[in-house]
């Protein structure tokens, strides 16, 4: 199905491709029993969006760390957001304690050398603050929950300056729809903060991976492949 949509979606349409993993919970059962093989699992995953996926826009997103880890390790074209929920009373809490509050996510992402953090709205409702920490470590940030699809908080969202919200029927909330991929400036905001963050992976910074010309910046990358 990955395939399907990475050679029939026009490719001016960005993808938020989120990895689905089963996660043990704090009561110590597991979302899923007898999962695949893990490199096994984000390896066909990688193989079809590096086959397919041409000049698409693709940010790679989960809420296992693990995963976020060998996203990063495994291949230096598309950049990988943290999904945290933070400390919430609506979804059972995870044992791993790297997801349970999104200050220790923000240490996370840090850590690990990713691009950012896709934070739980009802989080930032409860703390506005935690925007303005990621943002100020370089980190890029997005928004998801049920609260986004409200347009009051949708605008309230904006203004706190996060760089992507997650929320459903755009249609319904905009006038034109762009690509959360880009600034307002038509800039590629995803390559931009690769190229630019204080956070940005070595990689980025060596071997003259991001250049700027007159159309902006070019990502140029090599492919990296083995098990972690």
């Amino acid at each position: 199905m990955l395939q399907l949509a990475l050679e029939n979606v026009s490719t001016h349409v960005g993808f938020n491709v989120e990895i689905k993993w089963t996660m043990q919970l704090k009561d110590g059962s597991y979302e899923l029993n007898n999962p695949f093989e893990l490199n096994l699992f984000i390896d066909i995953v990688l193989d079809a969006v590096l086959k397919y996926a041409g000049k698409r826009r693709i940010v790679f997103s989960c809420f296992h760390p693990d995963i976020c880890v060998m996203l990063r390790l495994k291949q230096n074209k598309y950049p990988v957001l943290f999904l945290t929920q933070g400390a919430t009373s609506k979804y059972p809490t995870y044992n791993d304690p790297r997801t349970q509050n999104t200050p220790v996510a923000i240490n996370f992402a840090l850590f690990a050398g990713i691009l950012g953090l896709n934070m739980h709205t009802e989080d930032i409702l409860r703390d506005p603050s935690l925007v303005k920490t990621a943002l100020s470590h370089g980190l890029i940030t997005f928004c998801w929950g049920d609260d986004n699809n409200n347009v009051d908080t949708i605008k309230y969202l904006k203004k706190l300056g996060l760089n992507g919200i997650i929320y459903d029927r755009i249609e319904d909330h905009i006038e034109q729809k762009e690509s959360v991929f880009l600034s307002d400036d038509g800039s590629d905001l995803l390559q931009i903060a690769a190229c630019l963050s204080p956070n940005s992976p070595p990689y980025l910074s060596e071997d003259s991976l991001c250049t700027l010309d007159t159309d902006g910046f070019n990502h140029q990358d090599t492919n990296a492949n083995g098990n972690v």
